[in-house]
């Protein structure tokens, strides 16, 4: 087997199944091919490699469809970006919101944290957003692992392109403007 870490222009080559086709135009946009599934006659689904510019960049859209259309889907770049053409919905929410988190099961006995967005870094700097019932609680500015704030949340403006902090609501639940 191949390490997964030390996968390598080469290495990515010998992964077993491999497709490889011929006579594709190679200009950006284009599908070199791909796999299509599905029902014998109806196959509506499938993943398609793609040319993503210069230097043999090749990414990857996902399809999915009916007889009456097929639609790209989900498309990874050769850059790692992925777009969803449409809403994503995790934990089965899909509530036709762009993104939708539904969370099954109950974590601590005080709050559900349904989302954790934060900069991986020394500080930790993110937002939380954890729910209980009816009581929503936002957790901004330092948080740290399920604990909750500890320099409060502060709500930024910007302005001619720089960004100044509007208000802050300090971890004692005094304000700051």
């Amino acid at each position: 087997g191949i390490n997964a870490t030390s996968l390598t222009t080469t290495t990515i080559k010998n992964l077993g199944i491999k497709l490889g086709f011929t006579g594709v135009t190679n200009s950006q946009g284009y599908i070199f091919g791909g796999i299509a599934m599905g029902g014998s006659g109806e196959e509506y689904s499938g993943i398609a490699a793609y040319d993503d510019g210069a230097s043999a960049a090749t990414g990857l859209k996902f399809y999915t469809g009916t007889n009456a259309g097929v639609s790209d889907r989900l498309t990874i770049s050769s850059t790692g970006a992925a777009t969803f053409s449409s809403s994503v919905s995790i934990g089965g929410a899909d509530q036709g919101y762009n993104l939708d988190v539904k969370r099954s099961s109950t974590g601590d006995s005080t709050f559900d944290t349904v989302a954790n967005f934060y900069k991986a870094s020394t500080n930790n700097t993110g937002l939380l957003i954890r729910l209980k019932n009816t009581i929503v609680d936002l957790a901004a500015n330092n948080v740290t692992g399920g604990g909750g704030p500890t320099a409060g949340m502060s709500f930024s403006v910007s302005s001619g392109g720089s960004i100044s902090t509007a208000m802050t609501i300090l971890s004692g639940g005094n304000f700051l403007s």
